[in-house]
C-alpha cells in the first residue's frame, strides 16, 4: 500500500486496509520498528484525531504497530453478530440491474462472518441458485443431479453470456438490409406509394415503377444478350417478330 493513500473509514474498511499495508510491508521489506509509524502515516485526518483519543493521554506513536491495529480494528470493524449475518445472507437475491458475476461477489462477502465452516459451499450455492432472478437460469441449474457451487457459478454464467450474445445477434439481424432469398427476384422499390402508376419500364414492361428504380435494370437480355432488360420487353426480339410487335408491344398489365 502507497503511504500516499491515507485510509478514511468511508472508502474502505480497516481490514482491508491492513491487509494492503501488510502487503506493502512485506514488499519494501519494512522493518518491524517501522511499521507504526508506517501506519500513523498512512491514516487520514479524521481517522488520525479518532485514533488519538483513542489512545489519550499517550500518542498513538507510544504504540506498538499490534497494538495500534488491535485498537483501530476494534473501533472501526466490530465482531458482527453471527445471527444477524445470516440473516443478511439468506435475505440477499440478485438485483434486476445486477449481473451474475457481481450477485456471486456480493453473497460470498455477505458469508464472511456467518460461520458457515464446512457448510460454506453449500450454504453458497444454495443461496446462488434460490437469490437469482432469471427462472430459466435456475430450471436450468435445477436439473443438475449433483450440482456444486463452482458448478452452479459457472454454468449460470455461460447462459447469461450465451443470452447477451443472442440478443445482440438478435439485433444485428434485425438492422440488416439483406433481402430475404424468396425475395431476391423481386423488383427493388424506393420510396413506393401503391397507388402511384408508372408508363411501362423498358427494362420489365412492368407500370409500378421507373426505369431508375427497376431491379432488372442492369440484367441481361437471354435474346439479344444486351444489359438493360428482360427478353420478354427486348426491341430486337420484337423487331424480328413483327406479329409479336403488333400485338405485344413491350407492355404488360400490371400485376
Amino acid at each position: 500500500m502507497p503511504i500516499s493513500d491515507n485510509f478514511e473509514e468511508t472508502i474502505e474498511s480497516f481490514t482491508n486496509c491492513k491487509e494492503r499495508l501488510d502487503a506493502h510491508f512485506v514488499a519494501n521489506s519494512i522493518s518491524d520498528d517501522k511499521k507504526s509509524a508506517c501506519l500513523l502515516s498512512a491514516l487520514g485526518a479524521k481517522v488520525y484525531g479518532t485514533l488519538r483519543s483513542l489512545t489519550a493521554p499517550a500518542l498513538p506513536s507510544t504504540k506498538s504497530y499490534e497494538e495500534l491495529c488491535a485498537i483501530l480494528t476494534s473501533h472501526f470493524c466490530p465482531k458482527p453478530l453471527e445471527m444477524m449475518e445470516r440473516f443478511k445472507f439468506h435475505k440477499k437475491n440478485q438485483y434486476s440491474s445486477e449481473s451474475i458475476s457481481n450477485f456471486i461477489t456480493t453473497i460470498k462477502r455477505l458469508s464472511e462472518h456467518c460461520n458457515f465452516g464446512a457448510n460454506l459451499n453449500t450454504a453458497l450455492r444454495d443461496r446462488f441458485v434460490c437469490g437469482l432472478k432469471d427462472v430459466n437460469i435456475q430450471k436450468r441449474l435445477l436439473q443438475e443431479q449433483i450440482l456444486t457451487f463452482d458448478t452452479a457459478t459457472s454454468l449460470a454464467l455461460a447462459i447469461e453470456t450465451a443470452q447477451h450474445d443472442a440478443v445482440e445477434m438478435q439485433g444485428q439481424a434485425l438492422t440488416s438490409h439483406s433481402q430475404p432469398v424468396h425475395s431476391v427476384s423481386r423488383p427493388k422499390q424506393k420510396n413506393k406509394v401503391p397507388s402511384k402508376t408508372f408508363p411501362p419500364c423498358p427494362s420489365c414492361s412492368k407500370t409500378i415503377h421507373g426505369r431508375s428504380d427497376c431491379f432488372h435494370k442492369e440484367s441481361t437480355c437471354n435474346f439479344c444478350h444486351k444489359r438493360g432488360h428482360l427478353a420478354s420487353v427486348c426491341r430486337s426480339k420484337a423487331r424480328t417478330n413483327p406479329k409479336h410487335s403488333q400485338t405485344r408491344p413491350f407492355s404488360r398489365k400490371p400485376r
